[in-house]
């Protein structure tokens, strides 16, 4: 986790924490209800009133920290990089955006394009992709339209390769690209890792799994 979504869950964390408290100071403390009652103009409250605004506020403070750590706790930003490893080679890329997480090899979402002087047919040696699904990114990375590349790896303008295999164990990395140059990249899971992960033999050709 990056040090700003840290920051950003802790401070939700700490907001929680006060709801909670001022629920507690309103139920068990009558002097301070009478008091906060008044200041916000609610003297005619009951305490079964007030009771509701503190629970409905502590509930929107909870939907405030699911929604991040749902959507955004577990994303690094990545930027600025000048190529991606493509096959142990590298590829010059430029406008390079992506999203990565230490929790999970299916965070990694990317797009870039291939950088001037470079062909999109570098690419062609490259083995197709078995299967390629691109995965829905959080709203936010509004770059990567999982909907929009499956339609163009499914009509045919766009085409997926096989860029890194079993990184790690059980995943491939994938990049789809457009004869324009656009690319977008993720890792999905593959045929050796879906039986090792629901328990079944490692299928004919599959390297053998980690021990760990």
């Amino acid at each position: 986790m990056s040090g700003l979504s840290i920051l950003g869950a802790a401070a939700l964390a700490l907001a929680g924490v006060l709801a909670a408290l001022l629920i507690l100071a309103m139920l068990f403390s009558a002097p301070v209800a009478a008091a906060a009652r008044a200041r916000l103009g609610w003297a005619g409250a009951t305490k079964e009133k007030v009771l509701t605004l503190a629970l409905l506020g502590f509930a929107a403070v909870f939907g405030a920290a699911l929604w991040w750590f749902q959507t955004r706790a577990f994303y690094e930003r990545i930027e600025g990089r000048g190529a991606v490893m493509v096959q142990g080679g590298e590829l010059p890329v430029a406008e390079f955006e992506g999203i990565d997480a230490d929790t999970s090899p299916l965070k990694l979402r990317a797009c870039f394009r291939i950088a001037d002087g470079v062909a999109p047919s570098a690419l062609a040696h490259v083995p197709a992709a078995e299967d390629p699904t691109p995965l829905v990114a959080p709203a936010w990375f509004d770059c990567f339209d999982a909907e929009a590349l499956a339609e163009g790896l499914a009509s045919g303008p766009l085409r997926a390769v096989l860029v890194e295999a079993d990184a790690p164990y059980g995943f491939d990395r994938i990049i789809a690209y457009s004869p324009a140059g656009r690319g977008w990249m993720w890792r999905q899971i593959n045929r050796c890792g879906r039986a090792v992960f629901e328990g079944d033999p490692v299928p004919e050709g599959c390297p053998p799994p980690p021990e760990d």
